[in-house]
């Protein structure tokens, strides 16, 4: 009985509905290389970490940082760079542009 619970289980996790509804669920994250000044947008948190090769908690919790320090400060950004290269903001509703004119941090 359980085997076959355990069995439903896996199918559905690796179904493509089951995918989406993730998907769905996921922030959306925008990356911006401060090297390179390149941006770039990343449909999930851990899709960015495996990117710029950190983990999912460290994008978190810069993103937290960013949000308890609004309105955004650049010399706090500036001290919460990931990798001493990127800064990571959350893509909202469509919204893919950066809000601060990073241009003028460096």
């Amino acid at each position: 009985m359980r085997s076959r619970r355990l069995e439903k289980l896996k199918i559905y996790v690796r179904s493509t509905e089951f995918q989406e509804k993730l998907k769905a669920m996921s922030l959306s994250v925008q990356v911006f290389d401060t090297l390179t000044n390149e941006k770039t947008a990343y449909s999930s948190i851990s899709e960015a970490a495996r990117s710029i090769g950190c983990t999912p908690s460290t994008i978190s919790k810069a993103l937290k940082k960013q949000e308890l320090a609004y309105p955004p400060d650049q010399e706090k950004i500036v001290k919460n760079l990931i990798k001493k290269r990127y800064v990571v903001f959350p893509i909202g509703d469509g919204d893919s542009s950066i809000p601060i004119p990073l241009d003028t941090m460096l």
